[in-house]
């Protein structure tokens, strides 16, 4: 089925887009030896939020991955919404040290959103 896109990724920003998704939990890197126990209670705080969000939690799910988010081609709005309200849930995402702060450089633009 082919979704129309969006005029606009604003248009997916809602904190409540990861209500019915289904999101897996990709157990075959964290379940070792040598997993860093900070890393495991972490992840165990994100599925319990992802459930009470309303998503659809897959523990473990067999892709080979850590942390992913899927979807179907040309849905990219669906992606969109689902990993903005996880990361307005969880507040867990960090710019890397690499990344200069936009709000203090001379010359950028605010979008506002």
């Amino acid at each position: 089925m082919h979704r129309p896109l969006q005029a606009s990724y604003a248009s997916c920003l809602e904190p409540d887009g990861v209500r019915g998704a289904r999101i897996g939990v990709m157990r075959v890197i964290t379940n070792t030896d040598t997993a860093d126990p900070r890393l495991l209670e972490l992840m165990k705080g994100m599925i319990a939020d992802r459930r009470r969000e309303g998503a659809i939690v897959v523990d473990p799910d067999p892709l080979p991955a850590s942390l992913s988010f899927v979807g179907r081609p040309f849905d990219e709005g669906t992606l969109i919404r689902s990993v903005y309200a996880c990361e307005q849930a969880t507040r867990h995402r960090r710019p890397p040290a690499s990344t200069p702060d936009f709000d203090n450089v001379k010359g950028t633009h605010q979008t506002g959103l």
